[in-house]
């Protein structure tokens, strides 16, 4: 199972906002998108500390991008099987 299945609310608010802000605005910082993520979500910075925002979303990009890796690699291993399984040549 993926482990951002696992996540806690606020970390995957946090992550997929900060994501889809930096995808959806190339030219912003990640500073630029968590003061984005404070002033959205009313979340005060000494409720969450900036530089624990930033190592929770680069832990949690880390695990998220591996994930994808896993999936694809699985993916393309069933191809591969299928292919070899279903070729009568």
């Amino acid at each position: 199972m993926p482990k951002f299945y696992r996540w806690n609310a606020y970390n995957t608010s946090m992550f997929f906002f900060i994501k889809a802000q930096l995808m959806l605005f190339p030219t912003m910082t990640l500073d630029q998108a968590i003061t984005n993520y404070y002033k959205f979500t009313s979340i005060d910075e000494g409720e969450w500390d900036r530089m624990a925002i930033r190592t929770q979303y680069s832990r949690m990009q880390q695990e998220f991008y591996q994930d994808q890796r896993d999936e694809c690699t699985k993916a393309n291993k069933g191809v591969t099987a299928n292919k070899a399984g279903t070729d009568k040549s």
